[in-house]
């Protein structure tokens, strides 16, 4: 991502979503999490931007494990839903074994990314927003994983 597309970002899915969630922010205030490691988000072109519409970025490193939603929840989630998916299939089929190639995987672990329920996904959210707010109150440090 370069600092335009950051920019672009910031103006058609960052305010728009901020605007969105101002009614459920209970100190009155919201603020960005993101990582600090790609240069278009640290670019000086990116940074007056967010001043420019009062963001507030909590900037966190780009492998804390604090802030990946996708390795705590999402990718969980799915590999729990595609291993139900293998053993359906052995039961269906038990004399069969199981061949899958990795264009084949990809389309099954694409499938079963796009089947999550919106209760699932938002589910995931919660938890995600629930970790943010334990980030803010740490100042950005390390916190303890539930």
């Amino acid at each position: 991502m370069n600092k335009n597309l950051w920019v672009h970002t910031i103006d058609t899915c960052v305010v728009p979503a901020l605007g969105d969630m101002s009614d459920m922010s209970t100190e009155g205030a919201l603020f960005v999490l993101r990582d600090n490691a790609p240069q278009s988000h640290g670019s000086n072109a990116g940074g007056a931007h967010e001043k420019g519409y009062g963001i507030k970025v909590l900037a966190q490193p780009s492998n804390s494990p604090d802030c990946q939603p996708l390795d705590f929840g999402f990718w969980r989630l799915i590999a729990l839903k595609m291993r139900k998916h293998e053993r359906k299939w052995r039961v269906k089929h038990p004399k069969a074994q199981w061949r899958e190639t990795l264009a084949e995987y990809k389309i099954r672990l694409r499938q079963t990314a796009f089947r999550l329920t919106p209760t699932e996904v938002n589910k995931q959210m919660r938890k995600m927003k629930h970790v943010c707010v334990r980030l803010v109150k740490a100042k950005g440090g390390h916190i303890k994983r539930d």
